[in-house]
């Protein structure tokens, strides 16, 4: 069978790409989900781990750990959700290794249901700060915390996939998110009292 024109694949969505890849093992189809999806999955790793350099390193080997379990994933279609789990997780484990990476303890659950109620204070705070403004804000958040709320509003990731790529309860995935917003409207409200 003559192999398919480079040109022709590029117009695929991941997911036909995926099939054919596994039905044909044609290479060029690794190198066109790295140039659609390589860029973004760069930016993500940088903005989590703040050093260019480990950045394109994560990078490199997010795509190798999705290239070598691309047979298992369910859905192929879903691949840009499954490989941002991946580099989710890598980063995770990096800042794990560097132990900057602070985890909470079990007992941060506790109490979730009660916080959770004043969930709404926080939100309208939220939603009055500009793009700029959270830029800078989220920088100022602990790794945990920025990652957390990249992951549920950049990436529109579910709870249930926090909790599947973190690795920890879904009232955990449910605290962490409350505790995230609640130092971000925090920063904000002192930002504005400075401002003044």
């Amino acid at each position: 069978m003559q192999k398919m024109a480079f040109s022709e694949l590029q117009h695929w969505s991941d997911g036909k790409l995926i099939n054919f890849f596994l039905e044909k093992n044609d290479k060029q189809i690794l190198s066109i989900l790295y140039q659609r999806h390589g860029k973004w999955i760069f930016h993500k790793c940088i903005g989590i781990v703040k050093n260019e350099e480990v950045a394109k390193d994560l990078t490199h080997d997010i795509f190798l750990k999705a290239y070598l379990k691309i047979n298992t994933l369910k859905d192929p279609e879903r691949f840009r959700g499954w490989v941002s789990s991946i580099a989710y997780n890598m980063c995770i484990n990096h800042l794990n290794l560097r132990k900057d990476f602070q985890t909470e303890s079990v007992e941060e659950h506790r109490g979730l249901s009660n916080e959770l109620d004043n969930e709404d204070k926080e939100d309208k705070i939220l939603l009055e700060i500009t793009l700029e403004q959270l830029q800078v804000l989220l920088q100022k958040l602990s790794d945990s915390d920025r990652m957390v709320l990249m992951m549920r509003y950049q990436d529109e990731m579910s709870i249930l996939e926090i909790k599947d790529a973190l690795n920890i309860g879904e009232s955990a995935v449910k605290m962490r998110l409350k505790r995230a917003k609640e130092k971000l409207a925090k920063l904000f409200e002192n930002s504005k009292t400075n401002a003044i």
